[in-house]
């Protein structure tokens, strides 16, 4: 407590405005934090349709796929081979990528 008094007095010694600099500061540091968590939920928002928009293209490609061959594919290279898919979408992140996988209760 005795530290605390001490540097309260510097403070005040070197600025009396201290607490006017203090608040000033707190107020411009949460501002800087609300813009920045407005853009990064930006950011999630247009990944996350981005995906929804990719997963749509899917679905309707294999069932294209299924409906003009009988069976679904075994990968997504098949569905570039037979020309179904120009590409398979990139993804941003490294760890995430599209892979096709059968369903449990699927029957061909």
């Amino acid at each position: 407590m005795i530290i605390y008094s001490k540097l309260k007095l510097i403070l005040k010694c070197i600025n009396p405005f201290y607490k006017k600099v203090v608040v000033s500061s707190l107020i411009i540091f949460f501002i800087y934090a609300a813009i920045l968590s407005f853009l990064v939920l930006q950011e999630v928002d247009s990944t996350k349709r981005k995906l929804e928009s990719d997963l749509n293209a899917f679905n309707e490609t294999l069932n294209l796929f299924y409906k003009e061959n009988g069976y679904y594919p075994d990968s997504l290279d098949k569905l570039i081979d037979m020309n179904y898919l120009i590409e398979i979408p990139e993804r941003d992140s490294i760890l995430f990528q599209y892979h096709l996988k059968k369903a449990k209760n699927h029957k061909q």
